[in-house]
């Protein structure tokens, strides 16, 4: 019996085989919306307890505030008038990424550098945080006394992270309530997931072969934790998987120039999937990167320069590329707090002595100091080390991909899609956790070759038992369970010292791993002139072969 959801306009099929697995597919797909209703619900409810608890320090603030008005020459309640201040000046007041960066949005549009580096410059060293030689603490933020917290709360913002392009972008948000900005961001959040998981699935397909139903439950199931993270993160994650998603669509149905469009929004919006662009041009789509440099022109010179002046706006993209950008990029400035999980991030910490507690953009000076390093190289050899572990993995990735330009509906692109978005996460300078959304992408691929690609028995038991692992570690590195087993404030300590050693970057490098070995295992298929791909599921110590160049 075929189901209406086996539509040609759906990149996958359910097959109904009996009420039971009928029923189950519909459990699957409320469970799907239930969790993601579940988070967004948690992250209201978060926002709402936040705001509750900032008013009821303001009230504090204010009524210690009168206490010293009235008796000025008291220096118990001045000391008290001030403490209370500077609690309320940093009270949490909202929880996620977009939010939070309303303030900087509002004083990027009242003509405000919000680039500017830390207060004091450069003061300590950046793998350590420590104070060093001759230098001496930055000054802090002058708070006046009896200011509103309207005044305390919006001091000037520094080294923001995002382009004026996103800040643009952005600024639709930063005139709502905060409540309101929320549920937008979330409902924008759960249509960009929906519409990533059709078009990767759209992207990874073989020829007119759609994949069953549960390989795409199963790719969904395995990044659940990386997509709850960004939901909870509020950040611009999910938008980026959409984007990248969209255009590995776009390009699948030959709207080259959209694509690389699409691609150029994701490039705006964080950076990484520039290497994205890389694999384009590894593969010779001359179109696609013309519509990527074009699309970027337009979005990273031409809008703000029109929407702020050519003055205002060449000294501020200087100062995002000066403090920022150019400092990772090209100086390889350090990030070595333990939520970096990239493959920088976890070098600094184990091998050049990185202070797990510090990151250079957040603070000038460490105020906590943690060590988990097993060698202490220098500065100069640490960066020729990790330049040589940069270029093996390029080196790697290009060797898995192979010079050979694919079909664009070849059932291998998915996995060359998922390599370059693992390789995004493992080579970047600064990657946290919710950036990880991506690796659905990776996640469809995978589980579309083991399903369906012809390979041998032990390449496909050895690929699973990897993405297994790789599984087990991405839902067990929730600080949840060591706050469950530890308590609150001992249990995220334990979870901060664990996760220093770079169990994220462990899940990276396992999805690494599995990507390569099945393109190598299917580029053994394709070289004895067999089909790569059967159009059913093939059994785990099965390997069909033919003698046709494609499974339909």
């Amino acid at each position: 019996m075929t189901d209406a959801a086996d539509s040609p306009r759906l990149p996958f099929k359910f097959e109904s085989t009996g009420r039971w697995a009928a029923r189950a597919r519909v459990a699957a797909w409320v469970a799907l919306f239930a969790m993601l209703a579940a988070v967004c619900v948690q992250h209201h409810l978060r926002v709402r307890k936040n705001f509750r608890r900032a008013r009821v320090k303001d009230r504090a603030y204010y009524k210690a505030l009168a206490e010293h008005q009235a008796d000025p020459d008291d220096p118990d309640k001045e000391s008290k008038a001030v403490r209370a201040m500077k609690v309320a000046r940093w009270a949490k007041r909202s929880k996620g990424a977009i939010p939070r960066w309303s303030t900087a949005v509002r004083q990027f549009w009242a003509g405000e550098n919000i680039y500017r580096p830390l207060r004091g410059g450069q003061v300590s060293d950046p793998l350590t945080g420590e104070i060093l030689p001759g230098k001496t603490k930055p000054p802090q933020a002058h708070l006046r006394l009896g200011a509103p917290v309207e005044e305390l709360v919006r001091q000037p913002t520094r080294m923001h992270p995002n382009m004026p392009f996103v800040v643009i972008l952005l600024t639709p948000f930063a005139y709502m309530s905060v409540q309101v900005c929320v549920a937008a961001v979330n409902a924008l959040k759960v249509l960009a997931l929906v519409a990533s998981i059709f078009a990767v699935s759209s992207a990874a397909n073989n020829g007119r072969h759609r994949m069953d139903e549960w390989v795409v439950g199963l790719a969904v199931l395995f990044a659940a934790p990386l997509i709850i993270s960004d939901m909870q993160h509020g950040n611009t994650n999910m938008f980026v998987l959409a984007a990248l998603a969209g255009h590995l669509w776009l390009y699948r149905r030959g709207n080259d120039l959209a694509a690389g469009a699409v691609l150029a929004m994701a490039v705006c919006l964080k950076m990484t999937p520039a290497l994205f662009g890389v694999y384009w041009l590894y593969q010779r789509n001359w179109k696609l990167l013309a519509g990527l440099a074009v699309t970027l022109a337009v979005a990273v010179i031409a809008v703000p320069m029109l929407a702020l002046g050519r003055v205002r706006y060449g000294e501020l993209t200087g100062n995002w590329l000066d403090n920022l950008i150019l400092p990772a990029l090209l100086k390889g400035r350090p990030f070595p707090q333990h939520v970096n999980q990239s493959l920088p991030g976890v070098f600094w910490r184990l091998m050049m002595h990185g202070n797990i507690h510090y990151n250079p953009d957040d603070y000038a000076y460490a105020r906590e100091f943690g060590y988990i390093n097993m060698v202490s190289l220098s500065p100069a050899v640490g960066r020729w080390v990790l330049t040589v572990l940069k270029a093996a993995i390029v080196a790697v990735m290009a060797w898995a991909i192979g010079w050979k330009k694919l079909p664009r509906d070849d059932g291998r692109r998915g996995l060359h899609y998922g390599l370059v978005a693992t390789g995004m996460l493992i080579l970047n300078q600064r990657t946290w956790d919710h950036h990880a959304v991506i690796l659905l992408i990776a996640y469809v691929g995978i589980w579309y070759a083991l399903a369906y690609g012809r390979m041998s028995s032990s390449a496909r038991i050895t690929c699973l038992a990897l993405t297994g692992l790789a599984g087990v570690v991405n839902w067990l590195m929730g600080k949840s369970l060591f706050v469950a087993f530890f308590g609150s404030e001992r249990g995220k300590e334990v979870a901060n010292i664990v996760e220093a050693y770079g169990p994220t970057f462990l899940h990276f490098v396992l999805i690494f791993a599995v990507c390569v070995v099945l393109l190598r295992a299917l580029a053994a298929t394709d070289r004895r002139g067999e089909a790569l791909f059967s159009l059913k599921r093939i059994p785990l110590r099965g390997e069909e072969t033919g003698t046709g160049r494609n499974s339909e």
